[in-house]
């Protein structure tokens, strides 16, 4: 486990963008619609053939400026639409409200229709040396890429134009919103031919429009366009996954890592970007519980790049693994290149550990001594109190623990266990009192784990018992082993043991580690008895 907070250099992907689509607004757009011959497709709402009732007297103008059928030129086209959304608000008459939605789905489509009355095969693809002033026209209409081809400067870039292909719909025009009026028109009346007829020609107009400007762009053209989204596709998945990884979403982090990694773009990346993918992918998989996955791509980091990040993150791939050994030989390679203190105080307690793993005693107390050399840290002595407790050396375990309590430590439950420790140590050293406080301490903190407060139970029992404190022992005992199953294995041996122990010496006859009465008896029993210890 790590205590220091170590990061990866951010992962942005190193594809380059292609130019990126700016939608014109479709008010602006729309107002520039300069008639484009006077002969807009307006001219079919006449022939749509739509009944128009006479005026009702409350909204006369409104009606009248709604169902005029006559050509709409300029800005004309969005006091239509007000003028029929104020019909359908006040009207009820189904055949008017019909009218009213026919007429807002024609002029919400005026893009499509400009580019019906051009004729061209593709009104995208102009001719560079002669930009005409209907090329212009067409160009304002937002039935191609956007303002910043204005007339203005007269230059187009036929590659700006790819972003038509893929929004497949002009910038001013939402299909779905048309549709969407010409169903409502529909539903108003019912077999209104001329209605349907009108909605199948533009659903063929979006279909006509978007066929001819594919089949425009050249192979090359189509290449590039492809590229490009690709790019843009792999450069939104590598911003994702750093967003995730960096939020703690490492579940998430690694499915777009995994995306990004088999994506075919990511074989060209620069090296310091695919090093770092494979990194966090490594560093995401050991938090996920796969080590070896992890192993795999923080191996392919070190490929790319040996750098020592990636030999840490190795070397706790290898110590999850159970191969201490390489862990030790992996967390020295960081060494040589850590970049200050706390980093190598924290590769020296991990291959202290893996050293302790590996049966290397010493070699695991001369790290933890160097950690603490470079930072003082309250994890640091209670990972070298234990050892010096495990090694027998019960004064260094002491002090070393009366340290890292002093300067703290993470969260309860490592709090729970130093105390643990320490009263172990304490005992050994015959300081009973200090020992039963320690153990005190750990029974009160309602935010240690419950296993940890129920050994406590047991330990304080035993130390009670020493001292022949009859009533406080039996306290204990009696909190101990009525819930003696949620114990940690290591107490429930060492109750075990005691009814061994009870059993040789004649005091109990139980069948088992029950808290029968008969257990119980030969507990109060062995308490009184001088010679009865542990």
């Amino acid at each position: 486990m790590t205590f220091l907070s170590l990061f990866v250099a951010p992962i942005i992907a190193g594809a380059q963008n292609g130019p990126a689509a700016s939608a014109c607004q479709a008010g602006a757009s729309g107002r520039r619609i300069w008639g484009l011959g006077g002969k807009l497709v307006f001219a079919l709402l006449t022939a749509a053939g739509i009944a128009a009732a006479p005026p009702p007297a409350f909204a006369a103008s409104a009606w009248e400026a709604c169902s005029d059928g006559r050509d709409v030129k300029n800005d004309s086209w969005e006091k239509k639409i007000e003028a029929c959304q104020k019909v359908i608000r006040r009207e009820s008459d189904p055949e008017r409200l019909a009218v009213a939605h026919f007429y807002i789905a024609e002029n919400l489509g005026h893009a499509y229709y400009a580019f019906r009355i051009t004729g061209k095969a593709d009104p995208c693809n102009f001719d560079k040396e002669n930009f005409s002033y209907q090329d212009e026209r067409i160009m304002q209409s937002g039935i191609c890429y956007g303002p910043e081809l204005a007339p203005a400067n007269r230059k187009f870039d036929y590659t700006l134009s790819y972003n038509v292909q893929r929004i497949a719909e002009p910038t001013t025009t939402d299909h779905d919103a048309v549709l969407a009026e010409y169903d409502k028109a529909f539903s108003n009346s019912p077999g209104n031919e001329r209605i349907k007829k009108a909605r199948a020609n533009f659903v063929s107009l979006i279909q006509d429009r978007n066929d001819a400007i594919v089949a425009s762009l050249n192979n090359a053209g189509r290449e590039e366009f492809r590229n490009q989204i690709a790019r843009e596709d792999f450069n939104t998945v590598a911003k994702q996954a750093e967003g995730n990884f960096r939020d703690g979403d490492l579940k998430n982090a690694k499915i777009d890592l995994d995306r990004l990694i088999a994506d075919p773009l990511f074989a060209g990346q620069q090296a310091t970007f695919r090093q770092n993918a494979h990194l966090m992918r490594g560093m995401a998989r050991l938090q996920l519980n796969d080590p070896s996955g992890a192993l795999a791509d923080l191996t392919k980091s070190i490929e790319i790049n040996p750098e020592w990040n990636g030999y840490f993150q190795r070397g706790l791939a290898y110590a999850a693994l159970g191969e201490p050994e390489q862990a030790a030989a992996d967390f020295t390679r960081a060494l040589e290149t850590a970049p200050n203190d706390n980093a190598k105080a924290d590769l020296l307690y991990q291959r202290a550990l893996a050293r302790y793993a590996a049966k290397n005693a010493d070699g695991a107390l001369k790290d933890f001594s160097a950690a603490i050399a470079k930072i003082e840290n309250g994890v640091l002595y209670a990972a070298r109190g234990r050892l010096h407790l495990d090694r027998q050396d019960y004064t260094a375990a002491k002090a070393d623990l009366d340290r890292a309590l002093a300067l703290g430590l993470p969260d309860a439950a490592q709090r729970a266990y130093a105390f643990e420790l320490r009263g172990q140590a304490s005992a050994y050293l015959q300081d009973y009192d200090g020992a039963i406080a320690d153990y005190t301490r750990i029974i009160d903190m309602s935010a240690a784990p419950a296993a940890r407060r129920l050994d406590a139970r047991l330990s304080r029992a035993m130390l009670h018992h020493m001292r022949r404190d009859g009533a406080e022992a039996m306290t204990d005992y009696d909190a101990f082993f009525a819930r003696m199953d949620e114990a940690s294995e290591q107490a429930r041996r060492k109750a075990n043991a005691i009814i061994d122990g009870l059993k040789r010496g004649g005091l109990y006859n139980g069948e088992g580690d029950a808290y029968d009465e008969a257990l119980r008896a030969a507990l109060m029993q062995c308490v009184a008895m001088p010679s009865c210890g542990f």
